[in-house]
């Protein structure tokens, strides 16, 4: 399917304003800003349904309906004649309804496409058969958040024939919201690791001063700390109360002002590790770092290039080159990170191109795993998730 659906059935559990079933469904139904300009897609009738006991206030659906948007009273009339859909559940994208999931893949027709705002399931196994009940279909699945696919700042892509080794983003807010965010803003910077060794891999979690201990014994890449705060501008402290420029890391202030620090590691069979750092009171950014390994000769590499720099791995003790960025996440009430999210979105629904589809699947595995970790535990007690 290369041209805009025909019909695109939107299903959201919850409706409220600034939330964000409302963020997307605008901006499919007016546009979005695109390479300089306001972008208005054609071609497509967009059918809304709010499974029970969802609700709406009809107020909100007014301008809407003006702008073309039909409403169905039930999932069988939505996904009617449909050849793509997109499914956004309760919340921040922290609560998927696999059950719905499954039955809009089995609604919509035969190589379409579906969209899944947040994490397609709660467990690795769900997401698993989704993607299978989904390919026996021929239909197109994936799923993510706005995180994936904000601006980063600086603007940078990962290089083409480096691969990735550990991997850290620091993100705030509560553990489920933020390690969904954290997984969906990482995950697309190590989908280029250095060896897709089969296995699961092992899980650790870290809480409160246990944190700072396990990242002086390496066992969350804590070196990376300093090049992913050197990204944020809004540094927490001393810069909020007088405008100071301060070296986080180097002075030992993040410690300090961490409030309930936690920090989730998944160390991959090939050796390269997965790290979200929770640091509330830090930086009120997103920002991550990833360690290049082989192939960082294959591009031109200047000391100047923004985007990287030479931090020194504490395991190989020796000088490795680091990318590093902030994934822009804009102010209520525009948000206007939704904007590339649902360009994104409408990309795929049209056949036009997306992230890998295995990463939703991956994501919810990990997702899964790294809530299940035990906390502060032994370097010998680590957990795998379970594969059949």
């Amino acid at each position: 399917m290369s041209m805009p659906p025909r019909q695109i059935a939107f299903i959201a559990e919850e409706f409220t304003l600034s939330g964000p079933a409302q963020q997307i469904l605008d901006r499919l139904l007016m546009g979005v800003a695109e390479e300089g300009e306001f972008r208005h897609w054609e071609g497509s009738q967009i059918v809304l349904h709010l499974p029970p006991p969802s609700t709406v206030d009809p107020r909100l659906l007014v301008p809407r309906r003006e702008r073309g948007l039909r409403v169905a009273v039930s999932l069988e009339e939505a996904l009617r004649g449909t050849d793509a859909a997109v499914v956004v559940g309760r919340g921040t994208g922290e609560t998927p309804n696999a059950e719905l999931v499954g039955r809009v893949i089995q609604g919509i027709a035969p190589g379409g496409a579906c969209f899944v705002h947040g994490l397609l399931a709660r467990t690795g196994r769900e997401a698993r058969e989704l993607s299978a009940a989904a390919a026996a279909r021929r239909v197109r699945l994936l799923a993510g958040t706005p995180v994936g696919t904000t601006w980063r700042l600086p603007d940078v892509a990962f290089p083409r024939h480096a691969r990735a080794g550990d991997g850290l983003i620091v993100v705030q807010g509560a553990t489920p919201q933020a390690l969904l965010r954290g997984l969906d803003g990482l995950l697309p910077f190590m989908d280029q690791r250095a060896e897709r060794i089969a296995g699961a891999p092992t899980l650790q979690a870290f809480q409160g001063e246990e944190v700072w201990r396990a990242g002086r014994e390496n066992r969350w890449p804590e070196w990376l700390l300093a090049p992913a705060l050197s990204r944020s501008d809004n540094p927490q402290g001393d810069p909020v109360l007088d405008g100071r420029t301060q070296d986080l890391v180097g002075l030992g202030l993040v410690p300090r002002l961490a409030r309930d620090p936690r920090v989730w590691v998944a160390t991959h069979p090939d050796g390269a590790r997965t790290a979200v750092a929770a640091l509330d009171g830090v930086t009120a950014d997103i920002t991550l770092a990833v360690g290049l390994l082989e192939g960082v000769r294959a591009f031109s590499f200047r000391m100047e290039a923004p985007p990287f720099s030479l931090r020194r791995d504490p395991v190989g003790k020796v000088l490795t080159v680091v990318l590093s960025t902030q994934l822009l996440m804009a102010p209520a009430p525009r948000e206007e990170h939704y904007g590339p999210f649902v360009s994104s979105v409408r990309r795929f629904l049209s056949g036009l191109g997306s992230w890998p589809v295995g990463r939703g699947v991956e994501m919810a595995e990990l997702y899964e795993a790294m809530l299940a970790a035990p906390v502060n535990v032994p370097a010998s007690a680590t957990v795998r998730p379970q594969h059949p």
